[in-house]
């Protein structure tokens, strides 16, 4: 990683040169650009899971889903071709994240009210104090089995379960081919699957 740059004006920087120095490894200048945008990232986040319908634990997952951005940005600094501002790569990304949180979301209420109805109970209301027990205790039995898989399992459990990221991120981040991924995650899936209703 390049060595720290000299302190410089940050207000004085145009974009394009700020950003170019962000590619070289730069971490002054990219901590320039957290500052600069990290709160209309923020705001976005906000504003687009609690019009989803989101409400628990905003802000700790608007906090998470932001520094989420700035990985990526960090991750992909080398490709990514910034004209006037990365403003908008940057919260193009967070709408994709929070995408992403919403679809994992509804995935777990999806999984909340199955188990319920396997184990001869009603489904508990989304908002109650019997959906956040029973979610918890999913979670983490969740966690478990998945520590407990073979690690070619384990790495693809952790990243699309856990995580929530895209099988197509997954491969790149694990460098393997899309298919692979998929099918390591159906296998992993349908092992936690019986894990977790058996129990």
């Amino acid at each position: 990683m390049r060595e720290q740059s000299s302190v410089f004006d940050e207000g004085s920087v145009a974009e394009v040169d700020l950003w170019s120095r962000v590619q070289e490894g730069d971490e002054q200048a990219f901590a320039v650009v957290y500052r600069r945008y990290s709160r209309r990232v923020h705001g976005l986040c906000r504003a687009l899971l609690t019009s989803g319908g989101l409400h628990d634990d905003v802000t700790g997952r608007c906090e998470d889903l932001t520094s989420g951005v700035f990985l990526a940005a960090w991750r992909r600094r080398r490709e990514m071709v910034v004209r006037d501002s990365v403003l908008p790569w940057l919260l193009a990304t967070a709408a994709n994240l929070c995408s992403n949180e919403q679809r994992a979301a509804r995935r777990h209420r999806w999984l909340v009210a199955r188990v319920a109805q396997v184990h001869g109970r009603s489904a508990p209301s989304a908002d109650g104090a019997e959906a956040s027990v029973l979610a918890a205790i999913l979670a983490g039995r969740a966690r478990r089995e998945i520590a407990a898989l073979p690690s070619a399992l384990r790495e693809v459990a952790d990243l699309c379960i856990l995580h929530d990221v895209t099988t197509r991120d997954a491969a790149a981040f694990l460098e393997l081919p899309e298919g692979t991924v998929k099918s390591r995650l159906h296998r992993a899936r349908r092992h936690l699957g019986r894990a977790v209703l058996d129990g």
